[in-house]
């Protein structure tokens, strides 16, 4: 019985081109973007972190991040688009808003588990003094 890569498949039932099978393909480069962002923009010579803007032309370096701060207008360092629709703006931005709010909450997690390691360690220099 032959094997899924004598017939050209893959595990999933899905034709692969073999010539390219062995080659890793960054899941950001154009046509492999998992991330919403990523079908607002095209890849500038296969570099993931050169993205030109499908509305505006604009060749943003830094990545799909700088990509979604570029079409949400936050000027976070990087120019607002001007030619994207209102509806990509919104999207953009309740992306960026999202992301933000998650890395607040793990930072205030973070502090947490300080200060409470922080507690344990004066509360073990105090019982030392005392033993």
């Amino acid at each position: 019985m032959a094997s899924n890569a004598d017939n050209g498949e893959n595990n999933t039932g899905v034709e692969t081109d073999r010539s390219c099978a062995s080659k890793k393909i960054a899941k950001n480069t154009a046509g492999n973007r998992s991330d919403k962002a990523g079908k607002h923009g095209i890849s500038v010579d296969g570099d993931a972190k050169k993205i030109k803007c499908k509305y505006c032309d604009k060749v943003v370096t830094g990545g799909v991040y700088r990509l979604k701060h570029h079409l949400a207008g936050t000027k976070k360092d990087v120019e607002p688009c001007m030619g994207v629709s209102d509806e990509v703006k919104k999207d953009m931005f309740d992306i960026v808003l999202r992301r933000r709010e998650f890395e607040e909450k793990i930072q205030s997690k973070d502090e947490g588990i300080e200060e409470e390691g922080e507690k344990k360690y004066r509360h073990q220099q105090v019982s030392l003094r005392k033993g």
